[in-house]
């Protein structure tokens, strides 16, 4: 019988792996020493041209966020997590094709925020071009 933590994390894998749902193909990439690992697994994306600066000014600027599963991350063979155990996913390479424009482009993993109930990371991007 499972836990109703193990139930959650499954449910997030689901919610945000769904292609029928909010989840849209993402391809994250990474290089560590000579090894370049690059997977691509559902997640919900957010970007978006306009953002607030600090002093509460709107500023164009790309920024958005990427909230997948790390269980998905995981089963997909990409590695989430460092030598010490800890969330790693800072300097990623994300691509993602825009729904509505169908234009990809490629943002780079600023900070990432894992919750460890549910399995849930939730990252945010800022801007590395046009593929």
């Amino acid at each position: 019988m499972s836990s109703l933590a193990q139930q959650i994390a499954g449910d997030v894998a689901q919610i945000t792996g769904d292609s029928k749902g909010f989840g849209i193909p993402v391809t994250f990439s990474v290089t560590m020493g000579e090894t370049t690992t690059t997977k691509t697994v559902n997640a919900q994306v957010v970007a978006h041209g306009l953002y607030i600066n600090e002093s509460g000014v709107a500023v164009m600027s790309g920024v958005g966020r990427v909230m997948v599963s790390e269980l998905n991350l995981v089963a997909a063979g990409f590695p989430t997590r460092n030598t010490n155990k800890s969330l790693s996913l800072k300097g990623v390479q994300v691509i993602f094709t825009d729904v509505v424009t169908g234009i990809a482009s490629t943002w780079i993993i600023n900070q990432c925020f894992g919750n460890n109930m549910s399995g849930l990371i939730t990252c945010t991007l800022g801007a590395f071009g046009t593929v």
